[in-house]
């Protein structure tokens, strides 16, 4: 667990300043109780009841600041949470009487009481002064007897000094706060330097495939690939029905060489050239010359001779 040092240190508007000398260097302590850390580590905001072990902050480190303020921080949820808590009533007396405090509860100053008061006082601090009385006081843990919180106070006037238990709203800032440290709270050493960085680990395990996101836009058209090679050649397709005859062309030149008796073959109806006489029909069988898909046809033809 941190120490209070750690924990106090990060609170800059309620930090302990922490000393090398004890407050009351050089006095000898009348009683058990004695200014730094029981373990003898000087500190002059802590102040040790040796018979009990408790280890109680300064009173006026927080003076100034209500109970309940203080009691929001060292809640459990609050920022000195296992740093410091308040003390019991029964503990605040028991330090006075480890002071060498007699007749606590008395409201009239004892002479006898003085040394004691006066060590307490020098410890602690002076709360507040009234009417030339020096006051050393503050909040316990408790709640009093008439519901206000319980207030113990070591007081010093003309007549010697005495202790008591008094009461105050939690609101009140006139008083200091009873304060124990916790016991894993030891002031801590220096911090030391970084030590080297260890050798990383093994990787770890590879974690299950995530779900598909959404799909995202679609992106810019790419660049034309090459021109890939010419297939082969189809087969050839059937023939075609045979299209229409066309328009018939001029008549030629008449030919030379036809003798007479010639004869001369023309379609039904076409007119004969001159010279030439009709001689009869006549039907001619095509023959498909060998080519199996072209049928043998008859032919009607006019037969003409020369004169």
């Amino acid at each position: 667990m941190a120490t209070l040092s750690s924990r106090l240190r990060h609170c800059a508007c309620l930090c302990i300043v922490l000393f090398t000398t004890p407050l009351n260097a050089g006095a000898q302590a009348p009683s058990a109780v004695h200014g730094g850390h029981c373990n003898g580590v000087p500190n002059a905001n802590v102040v040790c009841d040796s018979t009990s072990g408790l280890e109680f902050l300064k009173l006026t480190v927080y003076l100034g600041r209500s109970h309940t303020e203080m009691a929001a921080k060292v809640s459990p949820d609050g920022p000195f949470a296992g740093a410091l808590r308040y003390a019991t009533t029964q503990e605040v007396l028991a330090l006075f009487a480890e002071a060498g405090v007699v007749g606590i509860g008395d409201t009239f100053g004892r002479p006898e009481n003085v040394p004691a008061i006066v060590h307490l006082q020098s410890l602690f601090g002076v709360t507040r002064t009234v009417a030339g009385q020096t006051v050393t006081s503050g909040y316990t843990g408790d709640p009093s007897d008439i519901g206000h919180r319980a207030v113990a106070a070591a007081q010093q006037n003309s007549g010697g000094g005495f202790a008591y238990l008094t009461n105050s709203v939690g609101t009140d800032t006139t008083r200091g706060h009873w304060l124990v440290l916790e016991p894993q709270s030891s002031p801590a050493g220096p911090e030391g330097p970084p030590g080297p960085d260890g050798q990383a680990g093994p990787e770890g395990l590879e974690g299950p495939e995530g779900k598909q996101g959404p799909e995202g836009p679609t992106g810019p058209k790419g660049p034309d690939g090459d021109r890939g090679p010419q297939g082969v050649p189809g087969k050839p397709g059937f023939q075609g029905p045979d299209g229409p005859a066309g328009p018939r062309g001029a008549d030629g030149l008449t030919g030379e060489g036809l003798v007479s008796g010639s004869i001369l073959f023309l379609a039904p109806g076409a007119t004969p050239p001159s010279g030439y006489v009709f001689a009869g029909m006549a039907e001619l069988i095509v023959a498909n010359g060998g080519e199996p898909k072209i049928k043998e046809k008859k032919l009607s033809v006019s037969i003409y001779r020369r004169n």
